[in-house]
Parts: structure tokens; sequence; C-alpha cells
């Protein structure tokens, strides 16, 4: 089994919970993580690994006013915005967390 959260940075409070099976992939598992916490807390700032790495985690966040920072993969890196790159390299790879 696998267990994907969401949880606050400075809470710590868990705000969504999808379990999963052992080999499945994460990417699937961040739209129910964001939207569960959404509809009961403000999201400012969303940090997750490279992973979650797709277009369209990157734009649901932004789609609920909050800024997603995820790491490109190495393969999609190539031509992201410098800004992307230097405030994710500054906040650190961590787990999928939302802001709240």
């Amino acid at each position: 089994m696998k267990v994907h959260l969401m949880c606050g940075i400075k809470s710590n409070i868990v705000t969504s919970v999808e379990i999963t099976g052992r080999y499945s992939h994460d990417s699937p598992q961040f739209k129910p993580l964001v939207k569960t916490t959404a509809r009961n807390f403000t999201m400012q700032d969303v940090d997750a690994d490279s992973a979650y790495s797709r277009r369209d985690n990157l734009e649901l966040v932004a789609n609920y006013g909050a800024a997603p920072y995820i790491p490109f993969k190495i393969s999609c890196a190539e031509g992201a915005p410098p800004r992307m790159k230097t405030d994710y390299t500054c906040r650190g790879t961590v787990p999928v967390k939302g802001r709240i």
C-alpha cells in the first residue's frame, strides 16, 4: 500500500489522504488531494516532488489561486521559466504539502 497525503506546512494538519496499491503512480493522486483540500482550506502554495510534475497539475493548483512549487522533470526542464527553477530550488524538495 502507498499513502499519498496533503498537509499544512505550518499546521501539519492532514487535509487529504489517498491510499493506493503498492505499484500505483503518484501523479494521478494529485488532483483528488488538491480538490479535497481546496473544499476546506485556502491554499497559498503547494509544494510537491517531480513525480507530480504535469501541466494539468500545475494548472489545477493555479486555478485554486495557489502557487505550485513542483520541480520540472529532467526531460521537461528545458525552457522552464527561470523564476520557477529558482523559487523551487530555494524551497527544497518535499512531499506534497499545501500551505494552509
